[in-house]
């Protein structure tokens, strides 16, 4: 059984938008063009989002300049606090 793009994005928590995009660049096992749909298959598993999650942020960048030591807070985001 196939979901439609909606259906997709509502499953997964993402845009529509998001979804065609995954599918048009083959990211989405399974996924199918049917003229200007897209059929998505019911157990196709939201990919990883490839977008840079590994750079750090700005603020992390200015510490790290600064020479202050990283440290992970309790969201486990890196934080940063004074070295001593």
């Amino acid at each position: 059984m196939y979901l439609s793009v909606g259906q997709t994005a509502e499953r997964w928590g993402i845009s529509e938008r998001r979804v065609r995009f995954l599918c048009a660049q083959g990211r989405v096992p399974g996924a199918m063009r049917e003229g200007r749909s897209w059929r998505i298959p019911r157990d196709a598993v939201k990919p990883l989002d490839g977008r840079r999650h590994d750079l750090p942020t700005l603020i992390e960048l200015v510490h790290q300049k600064k020479g202050l030591a990283p440290f992970l807070g309790p969201e486990g985001r890196s934080h940063a606090k004074a070295v001593t």
